[in-house]
């Protein structure tokens, strides 16, 4: 009996000093250069501001205002927190819209122009929590989110004139002396003090408070966006902060957090290992994000009101950054959030006539789609999904003008832009039907005229390198460089055939 005591007391101390999964996640990797320099730039893109797991609003500083935009750790100043449409990972991705900064005690504030000066030591950032302390004056700006909504907290020093602007949202209109809204995304704002006073500036306001003499001055503000309404822009404030304090929400966001990111548990003793997985899990789950309202309304992409097929609707779909390695390994975590998503891509195919494909190379909407039904989820209509695959790589949409001539010559003729990339990534889609017609669909015909031309990529092989070459009839560009590929060369292309690897 003693010895089974012991060994619960043994587990017990051990969990107890279990570490926080939140302690390894570290929002600023990515935020600077790395020492491995490529054709497309060395950057990670990432942000350190707040955001919710697939959460719409980010609240994030950027530290730079020219071509390259956004958060960038090696800098130190800051020009202002922006709120919305942060494409993690993406060129310029912590850069985005609906502006919000502190003043400066005595200064003119200039959108683009004025910043602060930090410190890093002075900064801080988490899963759902970010934070800096501004020393000109010591004011502290913090900041948390839920997945549609924002919340900061400004923590303004005794005996100073607070004021904050707020930017690129429209004109406002001022609902009473806390409460305001701004006609460019359907923004709501609530001030937890009254506004003194409101001066319009170039793209924007500055706000004025009253001030504090004896102690400092804390103001919260909440925010949300909408694509359908103002009003719905409040409701999601109502529903998702209602009369939760700051740190609460704080305490919610991390426990998403927690729950997102304890899917998988890391056996290592090594610190950093642990470091580079988790937070690269978490930039995982960042994008997709959710674009429906908290009564699930949204805007198309017919421009019309639409109500939710899953619990969640999805938007700022990319497919060919995320159908090799993000959506299966969403597939294998979130297997209720992929199947969302995958009923938010058929419901641009609904309103448009085709699924999403952004402005890269591929359908790779479809071996998402593919991918997802074969491997069991299957909460969606799998006759509207083949219909939907089968037009995105039968009949060319206004983004890939040349599948025609995929189809007709069974490859592309460098005189097309990226021409092996393409060539390559639409044979492997058309292999990915071919396995959904073949084991969901049992469609015979189908799979052995998807299978044959899923090998269509061979016609350009050029046998003397064993290489896939840019070619035109039967001249192909011996040293292409980067001509003829996206982002990739004929390294990267040549083995890009993860459908026939035997």
């Amino acid at each position: 009996m003693l010895s089974v005591i012991v060994w619960i007391f043994s587990i017990a101390v051990l969990h107890a000093q279990k570490k926080d999964i939140l302690h390894y996640v570290n929002p600023f990797i990515g935020t600077e250069s790395s020492d491995v320099v490529t054709q497309w730039g060395s950057e990670g893109f990432t942000y350190p501001g707040a955001v919710a797991p697939f959460g719409y609003i980010q609240l994030t500083p950027e530290t730079s205002v020219t071509d390259r935009r956004g958060y960038y750790h090696k800098d130190s100043s800051i020009y202002f927190f922006s709120c919305i449409n942060h494409p993690s990972g993406y060129p310029n991705g912590s850069s985005g819209r609906l502006l919000v900064m502190p003043v400066q005690n005595g200064t003119h504030f200039i959108v683009g122009k004025s910043r602060r000066n930090f410190n890093h030591k002075n900064e801080q950032a988490a899963p759902g929590y970010y934070r800096v302390l501004f020393e000109d004056d010591n004011t502290l700006v913090e900041a948390t989110a839920t997945e549609r909504t924002g919340m900061f907290r400004f923590t303004f020093p005794a005996d100073s004139s607070p004021a904050i602007f707020i930017g690129d949202i429209g004109e406002i209109t001022m609902k009473s002396k806390q409460f305001f809204i701004g006609d460019k995304f359907n923004s709501v704002l609530q001030f937890s003090e009254e506004i003194v006073s409101n001066e319009k500036t170039d793209d924007g306001y500055v706000l004025t408070f009253s001030s504090s003499t004896d102690r400092p001055k804390i103001i919260t503000l909440k925010l949300s966006t909408s694509a359908v309404s103002v009003e719905s822009a409040g409701d999601n404030i109502k529903t998702e902060l209602h009369d939760l304090s700051f740190d609460q929400v704080i305490e919610q966001a991390q426990r998403k957090w927690r729950k997102e990111l304890a899917v998988i548990d890391v056996d290592d003793n090594n610190e950093e290992n642990k470091t580079i997985f988790y937070t690269a899990l978490y930039h995982s789950l960042l994008i997709p994000w959710i674009i429906s309202d908290v009564d699930g309304r949204y805007m198309g992409r017919d421009h019309a009101v639409h109500k939710t097929s899953g619990k969640n609707e999805y938007g700022k779909f990319s497919p060919w950054d995320t159908y090799r390695t993000l959506h299966p390994l969403l597939t294998l975590l979130f297997p209720e959030r992929q199947n969302d998503m995958v009923l938010s891509m058929l419901d641009v195919y609904k309103q448009s006539g085709y699924l999403p494909i952004e402005p890269m190379t591929g359908n790779h909407a479809v071996p998402i789609i593919a991918d997802s039904y074969l491997k069991g989820i299957t909460g969606f209509d799998k006759s509207l999904a083949y219909e939907a695959m089968k037009k995105s790589i039968d009949v060319a949409p206004f983004l890939q003008h040349d599948l025609e001539t995929y189809h007709k010559d069974g490859y592309l003729s460098s005189l097309y832009s990226e021409s092996v990339t393409r060539t390559v990534e639409y044979s492997y889609d058309d292999w990915s039907l071919a396995q959904f017609a073949k084991f969901a669909i049992h469609q015979q015909d189908d799979y052995e005229r998807l299978l044959q031309r899923s090998y269509s990529y061979r016609n350009l092989l050029y046998p003397q390198q064993l290489f896939f070459l840019p070619r035109h009839h039967n001249e192909f560009k011996i040293h292409p460089g980067n001509f003829g590929y996206k982002e990739g060369d004929k390294w990267v292309y040549s083995y890009a055939i993860p459908n026939h690897t035997d």
